[in-house]
């Protein structure tokens, strides 16, 4: 079985697939840890580490 790393890579600009919410506008600082879990890419990456 292959080990995938769970460490996520902070180079990831802001883009429909990373976006939390509206959030991003004016809090952008504040939730930027959030959209690795949160946004679409979280959702799609944690889907095929899980499957």
């Amino acid at each position: 079985m292959k080990k995938v790393s769970l460490a996520h890579n902070d180079n990831l600009g802001l883009s429909s697939l990373t976006a939390v919410s509206p959030l991003d506008g004016r809090y952008s600082e504040k939730v930027k840890e959030l959209r690795f879990f949160f946004s679409e890419y979280g959702l799609i990456r944690y889907r095929v580490l899980v499957e």
